[in-house]
């Protein structure tokens, strides 16, 4: 069975998602502010900033290799986040943890 390694072999937890999470999202860090600006358009409601998709108000990115999917998300106005790691993907649930992430968000967003 051939492995793949993460993009750049990083190795990360949630603990570490969460903390870098709170970083964007208290605009602790100036320099992340950057990332956060939309440097192209896609359609009315979704750009791309530096590692980022801005989709309305929520700001996320995800991924997925053999084997694992994440996302990561959050609204900055609501002060609002999710850290999402699966251990498992399929070609079925490809885009589970993606589908998951918005809808927590979206839920969070109608409830504040």
């Amino acid at each position: 069975m051939n492995e793949f390694m993460a993009a750049g072999a990083l190795r990360s937890t949630v603990d570490d998602l969460l903390k870098f999470l709170k970083i964007h999202i208290g605009n602790q860090n100036s320099g992340y502010l950057l990332t956060h600006q939309a440097t192209h358009t896609i359609s009315k409601d979704v750009r791309i900033g530096l590692g980022w998709v801005l989709e309305d108000d929520i700001i996320w990115h995800n991924g997925s290799t053999k084997g694992f999917s994440s996302y990561l998300g959050f609204n900055k106005k609501q002060q609002t986040g999710v850290v999402i790691l699966s251990n498992y993907r399929s070609s079925i649930l490809a885009t589970n943890p993606l589908e998951m992430g918005k809808n927590i968000l979206q839920l969070l967003q109608n409830s504040l």
